[in-house]
């Protein structure tokens, strides 16, 4: 009898596993919106070389079968028996409706996606972190090769470490970006002496100068959509305070400003984070690094779904 159940309770859990993977051949409707500039540019380019040219997208609904042998013939969709495409306008956006098998759902999607034509976002979080030299140098002695990226990462998930700036910004895949959170200082650059009864110095013109953070990038999908092209702009400017090297006199003149920039570029996977570089202080008590972790979202702000990818790649 406990056998007879144990088998049971196994062909129950086969069947279950078996339900949770999606039938190919099944039949699924889903809409999709896509960025109409960008959409009427890959319609005229594939017009252009299609034998199914002159498909009418300026319409409000094209011809249904003229939409199958498009997509067929430029993005190799296929339409068995039961299945079905539309289109129609909405506000700044076309929008698809197709009902097909989920391979062919999952190949569309796809090709929108890597084509541009449904937007991505990236989400974009730098930190400026600094360690204490000495522990780094120690590690470091330990590693040939220096620390890896995965090992300084580590270090501050493990509470080592003060985080001294923190930025996050969301952009569109291939959309330059830039945030700023800055204060200005005004300092004067020239003066001018007067003397009457007594000697009055006046500011007659002055220089701004911006302490914060600035960051400038521009993020790239790759197409299969593991990983990040970036190129990296970040600058972090601190005030100091005057220079105490200088007479009473010109002291206003001297202020100092401590700056730590670079322009870069670098690939970051998918969900990933990657140094993008790292620096001693002036007085070589600190070691400054800076992280950069990268995310590719659909619009709603959810992690971009790569299991489509599997799916088209076991076809």
């Amino acid at each position: 009898m406990k056998t007879f159940l144990i088998s049971l309770i196994l062909f129950g859990s086969v069947l279950q596993a078996q339900e949770a993977i999606p039938d190919k051949e099944e039949m699924v409707t889903r809409q999709y919106y896509l960025q109409i500039h960008r959409w009427t540019q890959i319609t005229q380019t594939q017009n252009q070389a299609s034998a199914s040219s002159n498909l009418p997208w300026a319409r409000k609904e094209a011809d249904p079968e003229a939409m199958k042998a498009f997509f067929t013939e430029n993005f190799r969709i296929e339409f068995p028996e039961g299945s079905w495409i539309r289109n129609h306008k909405s506000g700044s956006s076309w929008v698809i409706t197709m009902h097909n098998t989920l391979i062919n759902q999952e190949r569309l999607r796809y090709t929108m996606l890597r084509s541009g034509a449904i937007p991505l976002n990236v989400n974009l979080t730098l930190r400026l972190v600094a360690f204490h030299a000495e522990q780094i140098d120690h590690l470091e002695r330990k590693s040939p090769t220096g620390l890896s990226d995965q090992a300084l990462l580590d270090l501050w998930r493990n509470g080592e470490g003060k985080t001294l700036s923190s930025q996050s910004l969301k952009t569109v895949h291939g959309v330059n970006a830039i945030i700023e959170m800055i204060d200005e200082i005004i300092y004067p650059a020239e003066t001018r002496i007067r003397i009457e009864d007594e000697i009055k110095t006046e500011y007659t013109e002055f220089e701004t100068r911006s302490t914060g953070n600035i960051l400038n990038v521009t993020p790239t999908t790759t197409p299969d959509f593991k990983a990040i092209n970036l190129v990296i702009l970040p600058e972090f400017t601190t005030y100091k305070g005057l220079n105490p090297d200088m007479d009473d006199k010109i002291k206003a003149f001297s202020p100092i400003f401590q700056s730590l920039n670079t322009t870069t570029s670098l690939v970051v996977p998918q969900q990933g984070t990657r140094v993008i570089g790292q620096t001693t202080s002036k007085d070589g008590t600190q070691q400054f690094v800076l992280f950069i972790s990268a995310e590719i979202q659909e619009a709603d702000g959810t992690p971009l779904n790569l299991n489509f990818l599997d799916l088209l790649i076991k076809e």
